[in-house]
């Protein structure tokens, strides 16, 4: 049942797409997203309820995914990335700012490993945010190389992100492991279900009990009829996703606009996106204003 290695974002998004034919869903474009993804599926109030009551299972596919690894990521994604400064493993909802204080994005930053960051954002806003973190990078190469070895990447197509989300969710991704331990809330690991090893990401307090997990393409569709195999787990279609989430994360509406996004500190703060100090790259135009 596996599929050639995606080349491009649009591929990746077609590799479940006959999984989601079979599954009667409605197919369209939302968040600028340029490739046709699933909306919705026959029944949306069972969609809806599944946040609450099951295991909603959603494919992610198109999240712009970013990978920053190198001798100097730790300081690089400290100074801009503007909330938590995360142990390995740990990952945090965190504000991107520009060098006026104005919101690049806020994305899901996960440290992967010792030199390794790997972060979300929603489709909108993510060639601004790719484009000012390469750009923070030649600019500092031009003083000096403070952040000699750093690379950064869009790693969009390289894995298949799928969200578990809802109150069987843990028990459900219980039944994969055995002896592996399934992170906590604003945790990650490397765990392998139904012998498929996946970046499983326990999101954020807001979110709990949800689970970004991240699939080789090749294996996607082997896991996807293997969750939906659970009677508590239930399809559940990008329309449905989006309005659970905004829901969890006010903020989530801040960032989805290609607009000037002008917060304050409180504002941020109270987000939880903004950790204490000023010591990250857009700290001094909020104080300016």
């Amino acid at each position: 049942m596996s599929d050639p290695m995606p080349q491009t974002l649009s591929e990746l998004c077609e590799v479940l797409r006959p999984e989601h034919e079979l599954l009667g869903a409605r197919f369209g474009h939302l968040d600028k997203i340029a490739a046709m993804i699933p909306l919705s599926y026959v029944c949306p109030e069972e969609e809806e309820g599944a946040f609450n009551k099951k295991a909603a299972l959603v494919d992610l596919s198109g999240l712009p995914t970013i990978l920053q690894s190198g001798k100097t990521a730790v300081p690089f994604t400290e100074m801009t990335y503007a909330g938590n400064k995360l142990a390995v493993g740990q990952c945090a909802f965190e504000a991107l700012l520009l060098g006026d204080g104005t919101l690049a994005s806020i994305s899901l930053l996960a440290r992967s490993g010792d030199k390794e960051f790997v972060s979300w954002c929603v489709p909108v806003r993510a060639a601004v945010t790719f484009a000012w973190l390469q750009f923070l990078l030649r600019s500092a190469g031009k003083t000096g190389q403070p952040f000699q070895g750093l690379e950064i990447h869009d790693v969009s197509s390289k894995l298949l992100p799928l969200l578990l989300a809802g109150p069987s969710s843990s028990n459900v991704l219980s039944d994969y492991l055995g002896e592996q331990q399934l992170p906590t809330s604003g945790q990650t690991a490397n765990l392998y279900l139904d012998k498929i090893l996946c970046l499983v990401v326990a999101l954020p307090a807001a979110l709990a009990p949800s689970y970004l997990l991240l699939v080789p393409p090749v294996a996607a569709r082997v896991l996807w009829r293997s969750l939906l195999s659970f009677q508590e787990v239930v399809p559940v279609g990008r329309l449905a996703a989006k309005a659970w989430a905004e829901d969890a994360l006010p903020w989530l509406t801040w960032v989805s606009t290609k607009d000037q996004v002008i917060k304050s500190m409180s504002e941020l703060h109270d987000a939880q996106v903004l950790r204490s100090g000023h010591d990250f790259i857009g700290a001094r135009g909020l104080l300016s204003r």
